[in-house]
């Protein structure tokens, strides 16, 4: 066989990654590292966007539904309130904006896996996915 130029360059690959055991195991605890914080940035800004929507849901919702009228046909506003369910959407949102808070600080105060497990978790409670959509693949013709 004749010399080969591409065996001559794998054989300097070779010689040169001989005694690199140290720099592939940096490099793949950064790079996992860096899978790690790109996780965290994402489920932080997932909830920080849902804290937004709810507030601005309950600005919206936080005004009485249920009005009543005097006999001369204004409104008395000393009389007006919130049906039950407004009551109870308004109540569930409140909780939702404090779980998002109390997840959210104690992931960027302790800053271990476990918080950030469980601030995932207070987001899917809430519907919420911190992960973005992947195609279904498609299924194959018969």
């Amino acid at each position: 066989m004749a010399d080969s130029k591409a065996l001559e360059i794998l054989g300097e690959v070779a010689e040169t990654i001989q005694g690199r055991g140290t720099v592939v195991r940096t490099k793949v605890v950064e790079l996992l590292a860096a899978a790690e914080v790109e996780k965290r940035v994402t489920t932080l800004n997932a909830a920080l966007t849902k804290r937004a929507d709810l507030e601005r849901e309950f600005r919206k919702l936080n005004r009485p539904d249920l009005e009543v009228f005097t006999d001369l046909g204004s409104l008395d506003t000393s009389k007006c309130g919130y049906s039950k369910q407004r009551a109870t959407d308004l109540k569930k949102l409140k909780e939702n904006v404090v779980k998002l808070d109390v997840g959210v600080n104690a992931a960027l105060e302790g800053n271990t896996a476990e918080q950030w497990k469980k601030l995932t978790e207070t987001l899917a409670k809430i519907n919420v996915k911190t992960t973005p959509d992947v195609p279904a693949e498609p299924e194959p013709e018969a």
